[in-house]
């Protein structure tokens, strides 16, 4: 018979339930149980013998808003379609196409669960091999638009060695989470333990790769920084747009090294502690989320940027078509004035 499960730190049965008769967790709160990441059970019909500790409000909440903020992240992005970047934006694209209907349904059926239902397993797996897609690609871009600018630094070499070799680590990156698409689909038409032995090498292969990754990439960044305060000390070149510059860096590599210590750190606590895995149904929306809130903030202040200027260009050909305009009055005016005073 199955005993009231105890997940450390939470206490038997959670925040507000009651074991009974040893093998039976009543919840009186709010909280319920929820069976969605809870692999260390080895059949679901023990669901009631979980701790209290999911919101279904909280859990909804998250994916209406996810789902809401791809509609219209996909919206602006639409609007700044050009065919010329249609490649390089395709995966942001695809990306929304998965975490539009992903958050819809989940905030539809609550029993759209991972691992349970096909659909949105299918789309949760897709959305969570699109976020390192994605970051991985926009940070190689970024880094090759930095590169870009040290054309008048001595020692450029040096930082396009290790680019190229960030580069390398970022497309095995790139191809472990394509691989890890259908690692995490078979665990549908698996056992529940293991499913857990595919979850937790999965998250751990993700963890080690995050982290060589992000130390590279923390390295470039400082490299980077380096030369561009080398450059200061050269003729001829703008050193307020260096300083710019460096500033954006910096916040770039602050940025950079505070995801990836937090994205890891709950990654490789999911391996080994079944509480941390069980918290994957806060943590997935909440990543998918960030990313999503990222890509809406990117698209607006591209279409503020273009807004302005198409603004300022239209300002400036409405004060050349006036200035042409008044040019002849001004040349009639002046011929008069002579022929006035001649006569």
């Amino acid at each position: 018979m199955a005993a009231c499960v105890t997940l450390r730190p939470l206490s038997i049965c959670g925040y507000d339930g009651i074991c009974v008769n040893e093998t039976l967790c009543v919840c009186e709160g709010g909280l319920i149980q929820n069976s969605e990441w809870s692999f260390f059970l080895d059949d679901l019909s023990k669901e009631n013998t979980l701790p209290c500790y999911s919101s279904e409000e909280l859990v909804k909440a998250m994916y209406f808003l996810l789902g809401f903020l791809s509609f219209l992240a996909l919206c602006m992005h639409v609007l700044l379609w050009q065919r010329r970047k249609v490649l390089q934006r395709l995966p942001a694209y695809i990306f929304l196409v998965f975490t539009f209907p992903l958050g819809l349904r989940r905030f539809l059926d609550e029993n759209a669960l991972f691992s349970q239902d096909v659909f949105h397993t299918f789309l949760l797996v897709f959305s969570f091999g699109g976020v390192g897609i994605m970051a991985t690609l926009y940070n190689e871009r970024y880094l090759k638009f930095q590169i870009l600018k040290l054309q008048h630094w001595s020692n450029k070499q040096r930082v396009l060695k290790n680019f190229e070799l960030a580069g390398r680590i970022g497309y095995l990156l790139v191809f472990w989470r394509i691989l890890e698409i259908p690692f995490l689909f078979s665990t549908l038409f698996v056992s529940r333990q293991t499913a857990s032995i595919i979850i937790r090498i999965s998250f751990g292969i993700t963890t080690i790769s995050g982290v060589f990754h992000g130390i590279l990439n923390h390295y470039l960044l400082t490299w980077l920084i380096q030369a561009m305060k080398e450059l200061l000390n050269t003729t001829g070149i703008d050193k307020k747009k260096i300083q710019a510059n460096i500033k954006d860096l910096k916040s770039k590599r602050y940025s950079v090294d505070t995801f990836n210590l937090v994205n890891n750190t709950f990654f490789l606590s999911a391996v080994f502690s079944d509480f941390m895995l069980s918290l994957m149904l806060y943590l997935f929306p909440l990543l998918l989320l960030r990313v999503v809130a990222w890509m809406c903030l990117t698209a607006a202040l591209k279409l503020r940027h273009i807004r302005n200027l198409s603004k300022n260009v239209f300002d400036s050909t409405c004060i050349n078509n006036s200035s042409t305009l008044n040019r002849p009055e001004t040349e009639i005016g002046s011929k008069r004035a002579v022929h006035d005073a001649a006569e």
